[in-house]
């Protein structure tokens, strides 16, 4: 299977409400490959950093 197939399903997955041959909105094809477009509040990652527990700030130092 082509990687262009697997991107294709992993697409559907991802957006089952996206109407086939509409543009897609998470995955996105890009000069340099594939990237995800996810909104602020998908990552949990993120939204740790935007509550302020982002990099040193909240690693406890040594016990």
């Amino acid at each position: 299977m082509s990687l262009r197939a697997y991107v294709s399903r992993l697409r559907r997955l991802l957006e089952p409400d996206r109407p086939p041959r509409a543009a897609p909105g998470v995955l996105v094809s890009e000069a340099a490959g594939y990237a995800l477009r996810l909104p602020g509040d998908a990552v949990g990652a993120w939204e740790f950093e935007r509550e302020g527990c982002g990099r040193s700030r909240c690693i406890p130092g040594p016990i």
